[in-house]
C-alpha cells in the first residue's frame, strides 16, 4: 500500500510538508491550499515551482482539491455570475491538474445534502470529479 496525505494539513509551507512526508514515508501529495492560495488561484509561474518541488523530491501529486460552488444558492443559475466564477476556477485547477500530473480533480461545495452522487468525466486522458447539484440536473 502506497499513502500519501493533504498536505495543507500539514502545512500550507509545501517544502516543510514533503519534509514531513519524508519522515513519515508518505508517497503521494495531494494539494488544496498551497501558501495562502488554493490550488487553481496560483500564477503560471508558481505552478511551476510546485510542480518542480514536488518532482525533485519524489511526490507525485495524487488529487487537487478545491470549494466550488461554495456560496451558491438555488436562486443561482448556471451561467450567472457566481457561476461563471466558480467554473472559471474549476478550468484553471483543470489546468493546473495537467501541469503537476493530478489524475484527479475534487470539489467540495458547502452542504453535501445537496449532493446526489458521483459524475465521473474522462477528458484528455484524466478523470475529473464532478458532484453533481440537485438544483442544477
Amino acid at each position: 500500500m502506497k499513502l500519501g496525505v493533504i498536505c495543507d494539513g500539514i502545512s500550507r509551507n509545501l517544502a516543510h510538508s514533503v519534509d514531513v512526508m519524508d519522515e513519515f514515508d508518505l508517497e503521494y501529495a495531494e494539494l488544496q491550499f498551497v501558501g495562502e492560495q488554493e490550488v487553481g488561484d496560483h500564477s503560471k509561474e508558481e505552478i511551476k515551482d510546485i510542480d518542480n518541488l514536488l518532482r525533485d523530491r519524489g511526490k507525485p501529486v495524487s488529487c487537487l482539491s478545491r470549494h466550488i460552488f461554495a456560496g451558491m444558492t438555488a436562486q443561482n443559475k448556471p451561467g450567472d455570475a457566481l457561476h461563471i466564477k466558480h467554473m472559471d476556477a474549476l478550468k484553471r485547477v483543470v489546468e493546473m491538474a495537467h501541469i503537476v500530473g493530478s489524475p484527479f480533480v475534487r470539489i467540495m461545495t458547502q452542504k453535501k445534502s445537496k449532493f446526489y452522487g458521483d459524475l465521473m468525466v474522462q477528458k484528455s486522458g484524466m478523470l475529473l470529479m464532478v458532484l453533481g447539484i440537485l438544483w442544477h440536473l
